[in-house]
């Protein structure tokens, strides 16, 4: 399987008042709206007031491409607090929050195109043939385009829940 970070990774920073429930549950609700299978890989809560989640989301085009972002939420000196809002209590943590996000776009994730003996070079002549040959213009705007645009909208939607427009 070939990935490819098709763009530099985005960063959200942020110091102040944030609701980091509603930070986690827009990372699942705009993925999931985009249509990504969204479940989190890693949660750690240590005693110096440190949060880490790592949430992954995939979503197959065909049987040889597979968009995949990665989302990494950082939040450190965590103080979290009850705050009345509208007559509704609700959790509000301060402290810093750096929030990552890449897009990758995976091609030959099946393992389609490797094998051994024979297999093996033929493979590579095929592959190199499908992403450098024929289709290179069929690839770009078609492929990679689109989870490059989710990663953007997404950082977006962070942004505004944090209070942050972009």
């Amino acid at each position: 399987m070939k990935s490819l970070d098709i763009f530099s990774t985005q960063r959200v920073r942020y110091n102040g008042e944030y609701d980091l429930g509603a930070v986690y549950n827009d990372v699942f609700t705009f993925l999931e709206g985009q249509r990504y299978q969204v479940w989190e890989t890693d949660y750690t809560r240590d005693a110096n007031d440190k949060v880490e989640v790592s949430v992954e989301a995939q979503k197959e085009v065909n049987a040889l491409i597979r968009r995949r972002v990665d989302v990494d939420i950082e939040a450190y000196d965590v103080n979290e607090y009850q705050v009345e809002r509208d007559g509704d209590l609700s959790t509000v943590t301060n402290g810093r929050l750096i929030i990552t996000i890449t897009g990758y776009c995976d091609i030959d994730y099946r393992d389609i195109f490797t094998g051994s003996g024979w297999r093996e070079s033929l493979g590579d002549v095929l592959y190199t043939t499908i992403r450098k040959g024929w289709f290179k213009k069929y690839f770009g705007p078609n492929y990679f385009a689109p989870v490059y645009k989710d990663c953007a909208k997404l950082r977006g939607t962070i942004n505004s829940d944090i209070g942050r427009e972009t």
